[in-house]
């Protein structure tokens, strides 16, 4: 029996997660695992990916005191590769899948969307919405990112209106402040080289 039906056991999965994908709390490590990608010819496309009609403002006036639903949010990262013989495809790499609910995830979050703006020269990025029922596959490790993202035909929302040095910030632009002030205190930009 073929395909992702022979993964039905929990401890059976099609992907795996490490430490090495964590973007929370490790921001800075990430961007660098970006740069090097673009470093590497790899083209990387960073994919914010939400649940469909995801309730921002309902989960950040929640602050995760767990009186609405989560609303998870979670990067894959998209990344151009080629055969020897010249035929191109792609590749996904499914990174954390956090709460927007919480104040910290949100921060760090923040600061990977800023980052990505202000690399915009060497990495893209865009934000995209996906059923609930897809992200729990992916985040249980039960179906591969391409089958998901293999659905997604058009940019759903922008993170750039979240956290942004070249944009004004629209959305919960009162937090924009200090993770603005966070971003330019940090090292990140010093990776900014193109």
């Amino acid at each position: 029996m073929g395909g992702l039906g022979a993964y039905s056991a929990s401890s059976d999965s099609v992907i795996k997660l490490g430490v090495d994908v964590r973007w929370y709390k490790n921001v800075y490590c990430m961007a660098q695992k970006l740069v090097q990608y673009h470093h590497d010819g790899l083209n990387p496309h960073v994919m914010f990916i939400r649940r469909e009609h995801a309730d921002f403002v309902k989960a950040r006036i929640d602050d995760d005191a767990g009186k609405t639903d989560r609303e998870p949010v979670g990067v894959i990262i998209k990344l151009s590769r080629c055969t020897d013989d010249n035929v191109k495809f792609y590749t996904y790499e499914v990174w954390d899948f956090e709460r927007w609910n919480y104040w910290r995830c949100r921060e760090q979050l923040k600061l990977l969307i800023c980052f990505c703006d202000q690399a915009n020269s060497i990495i893209s990025y865009s934000g995209y919405e996906l059923p609930d029922e897809e992200i729990k596959l992916i985040t249980s490790y039960k179906s591969l990112p391409v089958i998901a993202v293999n659905t997604i035909h058009q940019v759903a929302w922008y993170p750039e209106d979240y956290a942004s040095l070249r944009f004004k910030v629209d959305k919960e632009a009162d937090d924009w402040i200090l993770v603005e002030k966070e971003y330019l205190n940090s090292k990140l930009q010093s990776l900014i080289v193109d």
